[in-house]
């Protein structure tokens, strides 16, 4: 079963995701990306986007 349109890679390499509430989007450190802004009530702390950074590397021996 192929991803719906909106999740399908394109031809320049790109994608769209969609956002759902409780997700997790995770890529590659070496991908450009871009967060659009969130269409909700700015009062609102919670109703907002949450990010959360890391690194995952292996130590060459």
């Amino acid at each position: 079963m192929s991803p719906p349109p909106e999740k399908r890679m394109t031809g320049l390499g790109e994608c769209r995701v969609e956002p759902q509430d409780n997700s997790i989007v995770l890529f590659p450190g070496r991908c450009v990306h871009e967060v659009t802004l969130p269409e909700c009530d700015p009062t609102d702390f919670g109703a907002g986007h949450f990010s959360v950074n890391t690194h995952v590397w292996t130590r060459c021996t």
